[in-house]
Order: structure tokens, then sequence, then C-alpha cells
């Protein structure tokens, strides 16, 4: 399920915040099975996050907030909170995590749709 959040990252050494929409392929997983009547069961799978996209919203600072999509920099402020989420593996466990509740919230909001 492709799911979006935003997030708000707020670098001290930048001194400025940046709202990124951030896109992903959420899988909630599957819980283990120990035995089915027939005696046969499985082991579950873990819930995962796959294809992080990361779009530059707005940008707050002194000077006000601005959209960021006329960012000069904003390609290369993409690359630097992705590279964040490579690095930093509490920021990047927190974005996943708002990740599957966005999901679970949106599962829950259309359980009753089937």
């Amino acid at each position: 399920m492709k799911v979006a959040i935003d997030y708000t990252w707020e670098p001290e050494e930048l001194q400025h915040s940046y709202e990124f929409r951030i896109t992903a392929a959420c899988e909630p997983g599957e819980p283990a099975v120990m035995y089915y009547p027939d005696g046969s069961g499985h082991p579950g799978s873990p819930p995962t996050v796959e294809d992080i996209e990361v779009s530059l919203g707005e940008v707050t600072g002194d000077e006000g907030t601005h959209s960021g999509l006329s960012e000069p920099y904003r390609s290369e402020l993409e690359q630097t909170f992705t590279y964040q989420l490579s690095i930093n593996p509490a920021l990047l466990a927190d974005i996943e995590y708002r990740l599957f509740e966005q999901a679970n919230s949106y599962k829950e909001d259309h359980d009753d749709d089937d």
C-alpha cells in the first residue's frame, strides 16, 4: 500500500525547519501461525517499508515560511534528508513508525468498504 506523511526536519546546524512529504510502499507483514489444524504453520513475516521517496514541501526560517518548490537548493536538501535516513537509524525508525501508523489508520478507515 502506498502511504504518504508530512515530516518536519529541524537540523540544528541549518537553523531552518523543512517540511517533507514522504511516500513509501508499506506492507503490514503477517503474523506467525504456530499450527493449523492439519499440523502445518508458518513463521510469519515482518512489516516492511520500501521505495521511500522524499519531496520538499515548505521551508521555515528567520524570513518566514515559503514553498520548498522554489527553494534553490531543493534537490540538495532532499538528498541530504535521504542520506540522513540512511545513516540515522533512529530517524528512519521514526519515519517508518509514522508510515505504518498512517497505513494502519487508512486500513481501519477502509475495512468497512469491503
